[in-house]
Parts: structure tokens; C-alpha cells; sequence
């Protein structure tokens, strides 16, 4: 018994083989005549659904594309700005908490380490 298809791709693809053999073979099964436009009508239907799907994949993919430039660039251009109130205000300011940085507040000084004798000496 041959498999059947699971993907869309596959299962478009054997609705077609019936639908040419279906054709092919008019003659035999005129009975089957409705059924077999009805089959013809949503194969073609289906194509359009599928050119659909792939032509928004396309404008997802650039429209994703488009947006990591834009942030990228709006990143860069925030650093520069950063940078520049940094220039305005000194790296120490409060003000800068206004624009989301934190001003130096100097270093954390280490624990001194407590020296231990040398017992070799």
C-alpha cells in the first residue's frame, strides 16, 4: 500500500495526479464529471492560497530585514546621543538617570587581603 502524503505540497500534488487521471479518462466515469470539476475548481483555488502564503512569507522575511536595519541603526544613534549628554553633563551628573544611564559614582574598593607570615622565614 503506497504511503500517503502529509505535507500540503505533497497532498496538491496527488490531488492533481487524480484530477489528470480523472481527465485522461473522462470517457469511463461521466458520472464523475461534477465531482471531478468540483476537484479542478479547488486545485485551483488551493495554487492561489499557496501563492498567497509564499508572497507574504516574502514581505514577513523583508519586513523583518527592514526592521532589524532600523533598530540597528536607531541603536547606533542612541549611542551617539548617550554619548553626547554624557559630553553635556559629565559622566558624574544625576541628570543622567533622566536619560536612562547611571552616572559614576566611582569604583568599589577591595577588601584589603590580610597578609599571613611566611612560615619558611
Amino acid at each position: 500500500m503506497a504511503r500517503r502524503e502529509s505535507t500540503i505540497l505533497g497532498m496538491l500534488g496527488d490531488l492533481r495526479l487524480l484530477l489528470d487521471a480523472l481527465t485522461a479518462s473522462g470517457e469511463d466515469f461521466p458520472h464523475l464529471e461534477p465531482a471531478r470539476a468540483k476537484l479542478e475548481g479547488l486545485l485551483t483555488r488551493a495554487h492561489e492560497a499557496a501563492r498567497r502564503q509564499a508572497a507574504a512569507a516574502a514581505e514577513k522575511q523583508e519586513a523583518t530585514r527592514d526592521l532589524q536595519t532600523l533598530v540597528t541603526d536607531g541603536n547606533r544613534l542612541a549611542a551617539a546621543l548617550r554619548g553626547m549628554v554624557k559630553e553635556r553633563y559629565g559622566i558624574r551628573a544625576e541628570e543622567l538617570t533622566k536619560f536612562g544611564m547611571k552616572p559614576f559614582r566611582g569604583r568599589k574598593r577591595k577588601a584589603e587581603e590580610t597578609t599571613m607570615p611566611d612560615p619558611a622565614t
